[in-house]
């Protein structure tokens, strides 16, 4: 992602903690405020038990001063006072050897006002600590019996008195032969794919990783891609990637390629980023209200608010599809839109194709350009439907699991054909039966996992599929998501990588992603309405979206122009806003919707 900020939250799984809270005593506020315009830390924040030293950057508008509320634990070794201006703030925390966490607050003192910077929990040095115990005897085990490199993992020396995700995270970032759980540029590892997660047992989101979310869930159901720089003064605006249908933000009029640039009735900064991401990306509890201001594409804004009340949808993965057609063509192409493989709506899936099939279409568009993954049950039931009758009786993918489990159930590991195996849908091939031969994917970096994998199995039994786009991401891996708790008052949803998948061929070497046979990686981040085409031929400023390139190569052969396809006026290029590295601590929750598993998310 060359350290941009676009995070597609193509599932939508993904929680987070309000980020702004306020304190009862004190005349404190836990975000910023009273001078300090910001800060790089979180609200709240858990370090190891060892002795360290920990940097937190500020800016404030005064002259300030800091404090740490408990020496002991952590002292300010520098920084500790200073004027208007960026400065770092450097705690000097002793060695935690006690049984118990135990907490300090670092504070700032500005023109008489104390701002809550940070309260910072440093784990026990014992396993009596909640994520001491969550990685020795939850998290550890699971990873020596079903991780992909589990012989490996075992001769790691593990630090247990990490925060329970930095465990995961740096424990497989450490090693070496785990090449493929991850995402690399410029032969860097960006992230691991393999994720734990945790939340209250007594909130809404406490099933936050459901493979199938076939339940109505709350929340606006917006879901945000890039993050620009909306001006030179420090403002940003989030850009909608798209909206669930019936969603609260469907019903307000939101729609994709929207740019929000206020939220309660503010600027979005540094210094409300994380909370207006936060509220408009999660799910929330019934009634929950938030108002927010568009800005057109020359930047001004668009009145008046809209106010988005939280309420009950469905996370239909089928956001959009369309049948196009052009003069002097006998063609019929079928455009489908889907953002996860999710096999609690593929009854919708199939509506759509019967809908494909009622009207006769020639060829097929499947758009996975905000698709990273989900359950190998929707991508077989997909690609066999594309495939028809040629996929009758052949594998879809080979699936090869730790060398220990291939062992337990005979199987050998130096034969790919001995691998776990799943067949096309012969059923959904002979229902449909297209048997096109081409077939046309829209494909992104966030084009992953199970929307690889659709890529793969039908190259496996040679199927033509043109890649339009940019190169994917190179996900292939998959995962057997599994959840463990309470502990301490939390359940957790932890999904390592316990799988690699082969195509018919054994073909598995696209860890580096699928290079686009049309290539408009130039294009990729701009963000229309689905189903804008038009002819980028009378106006430079005029940009197409990806749709064009495909329909461009399926018309290529005929008398037709795609000048009759055009559904909408051409739109311009944006008004220079840029975009932006995230901002220090902000989560990014790219990897966590980035998912294969397998039928029944289960390995047999």
């Amino acid at each position: 992602m060359k350290n941009l900020f676009k995070i597609l939250m193509c599932s939508a799984v993904f929680f987070f903690a309000a980020a702004c809270s306020k304190d009862a005593t004190n005349d404190e506020t836990t975000t910023t405020g009273g001078g300090i315009t910001y800060k790089s830390c979180n609200d709240t924040e858990e370090v190891s038990a060892e002795a360290q030293e920990v940097t937190v950057t500020i800016t404030s508008d005064a002259a300030w001063t800091a404090k740490s509320s408990a020496t002991r634990i952590a002292s300010i070794k520098s920084g500790a006072s200073g004027e208007a201006g960026t400065h770092d703030i450097v705690l000097e925390f002793t060695a935690n050897t006690t049984d118990f966490n135990r907490n300090v607050t670092l504070s700032a003192t500005v023109g008489g006002k104390t701002v809550t910077l940070c309260r910072f929990t440093q784990l026990s040095e014992s396993l009596k600590g909640t994520d001491a115990n969550v990685n020795k005897n939850y998290t550890t085990p699971i990873l020596d019996e079903y991780y992909l490199w589990n012989e490996d993992f075992r001769e790691l020396t593990l630090n247990y008195n990490q925060a329970y995700d930095e465990f995961v995270d740096n424990t497989l970032s450490s090693m070496t032969t785990n090449i493929l759980d991850g995402h690399w540029e410029d032969g860097k590892r960006q992230y691991i794919y393999s994720y734990i997660q945790r939340s209250p047992v007594s909130s809404a989101s406490a099933a936050l990783a459901e493979v199938t979310r076939a339940s109505a869930v709350t929340g606006f159901g917006i879901s945000i891609g890039t993050i620009y720089l909306l001006d030179d003064y420090g403002n940003y605006c989030f850009q909608v990637d798209y909206v669930y249908k019936d969603s609260p933000a469907d019903k307000a009029g939101v729609k994709r390629g929207d740019y929000i640039a206020k939220y309660e009735g503010s600027y979005i900064t540094k210094a409300n980023l994380n909370e207006a991401y936060a509220y408009l990306m999660s799910y929330l509890t019934v009634g929950t209200t938030k108002r927010i201001q568009l800005v057109d594409v020359e930047g001004n804004f668009i009145d008046p608010e809209i106010t988005l009340t939280a309420a009950s949808y469905y996370e239909n993965p089928v956001v959009y599809y369309n049948i196009f057609s052009a003069e002097n063509s006998d063609r019929k192409v079928g455009y489908l839109v889907y953002v996860s493989f999710d096999s609690a709506f593929d009854d919708e899936v199939k509506k759509v194709f019967d809908d494909f099939k009622a009207e006769g279409i020639t060829d097929i568009i499947l758009d996975l350009r905000c698709n990273g993954g989900g359950n190998v049950k929707s991508a077989r039931m997909i690609s066999s439907a594309l495939a028809g009758t040629a996929c009758d009786g052949k594998v879809f993918e080979y699936y090869r699991y730790n060398d220990e489990r291939m062992a337990a159930d005979g199987r050998n590991k130096d034969d790919y054909t001995t691998y776990k195996s799943e067949d096309f849908l012969s059923d959904v091939a002979n229902t449909y039966g297209f048997n096109f031969d081409k077939i046309y994917v829209i494909g992104t970096v966030n084009t992953a996992s199970a929307s690889e994998l659709v890529i793969n199995s039908l190259r496996g039994i040679d199927k033509t599929v043109k890649l339009v786009g940019a190169t994917t991401n190179g996900k292939n891996v998959g995962m057997e998501v599994m959840n463990f708790g309470p502990v301490d008052g939390y359940s957790y949803v932890f999904a390592p990588i316990t799988f690699q998948s082969y195509n018919a061929k054994g073909e598995s070497n696209y860890a580096n992603g699928f290079t686009p046979d049309i290539d408009a990686s130039y294009y990729v981040d701009n963000c229309f309405q689905w189903g804008v085409i038009y002819e980028p031929y009378d106006d430079e400023r005029i940009i197409p979206d990806l749709i064009y390139y495909a329909l461009n190569d399926i018309f290529a052969d005929t008398e037709s122009s795609l000048r009759s396809l055009r559904v909408a006026e051409p739109t311009r290029s944006s008004f220079g806003m840029r975009k932006v590295e995230k901002p220090r601590g902000f989560v990014n929750p790219l990897r966590t919707n980035m998912y294969m598993v397998p039928d029944e998310n289960k390995a047999e």
